[in-house]
């Protein structure tokens, strides 16, 4: 009897051994290496430094929650950490949703828009707000040149790009947040919108008077 329980705890531990080994999110999420490319830059190349919970969505697999990500916002990819090394996501992944605890908020990031020649489907898209009104965010970091006054060296930084879209029945436009924007974007809808954005005090030119203008929309 006590050589049998011997069997059936070795038995046991080695299913359990496997399924995790199965669960690994490299197994599930991909297994391209990271690698750090920037040398003599100033700057962080990530959205945040510090390493966010996130979940990911891969396709025909149930989404893995609770992964510890980073945003690379030079190659506009994800990173995710397992043995000591860290792993970028692969095309399979459609999306992640990253837990802001600061600001008791999540990030929505998805693929599958084409906008322009320059965002194409295996680019992540920030998704701010979702309906038949979308409002979408598309940030990236670009290295540049820049000197110091009284010193002819050249250093490098980060330069930080963040563009916006409106997205309505599979069309894109690119807006710079601003009253003007705001009113084309609803259109014969503006008065009540306005109304709201005033009774509100919501900045058309802030990204968070915007959301809460394109939620709105959304409710009429």
């Amino acid at each position: 009897m006590k050589q049998a329980n011997i069997l059936l705890a070795i038995v046991i531990a080695t299913v359990m051994n496997a399924q995790a080994q199965v669960d690994k999110p490299p197994l599930l999420m991909g297994d391209m290496l990271y690698t750090f490319r920037y040398e003599n830059i100033q700057g962080t190349p990530f959205m945040k430094e510090n390493w966010m919970k996130g979940k990911v969505t891969v396709q025909s697999k149930k989404p893995l929650a609770e992964i510890d990500l980073k945003l690379d916002l030079v190659q506009n990819n994800f990173l995710f950490s397992r043995d000591g090394n860290d792993y970028v996501l692969t095309p399979d992944v459609t999306e992640v949703e990253l837990y802001d605890p600061a600001k008791d908020e999540k990030l929505l990031f998805r693929r599958g828009y084409t906008i322009g020649k320059y965002i194409n489907r295996s680019a992540f898209v920030q998704v701010l707000e979702d309906g038949n009104l979308a409002l979408l965010k598309f940030t990236k970091k670009v290295p540049e040149e820049f000197t110091q006054y009284g010193d002819a060296a050249k250093y490098k930084r980060f330069k930080l790009v963040e563009e916006y879209y409106i997205a309505t029945g599979g069309q894109f436009t690119q807006i710079n947040p601003n009253r003007k924007a705001m009113e084309a974007a609803f259109g014969s809808k503006w008065p009540q919108v306005e109304a709201y954005v005033k009774q509100n005090n919501l900045s058309s030119r802030d990204e968070s008077g915007w959301i809460k203008a394109v939620r709105y929309f959304n409710s009429l």
